[in-house]
């Protein structure tokens, strides 16, 4: 679980350090930067145009 408050932090904190992820790694961390953009979009847009206050975690599963 993870708290939408924060995803737009943690995005700006992964893309930060995104040139020094091991090359191998980096498609997965980028995906998962675009991940917490959209669901901090989507936050944003939920709080103010529908009353949707309760929705504010994000559920993830990593598979592989």
């Amino acid at each position: 679980m993870f708290p939408l408050a924060r995803a737009k932090p943690a995005a700006d904190a992964y893309r930060a350090v995104l040139d020094s992820v091991e090359q191998d790694f980096r498609g997965g961390v980028h995906e998962f930067v675009v991940l917490l953009e959209r669901e901090h979009q989507e936050w944003g847009y939920a709080a103010k145009a529908v009353d949707r206050s309760a929705q504010d975690t994000i559920f993830s599963s990593v598979t592989g």
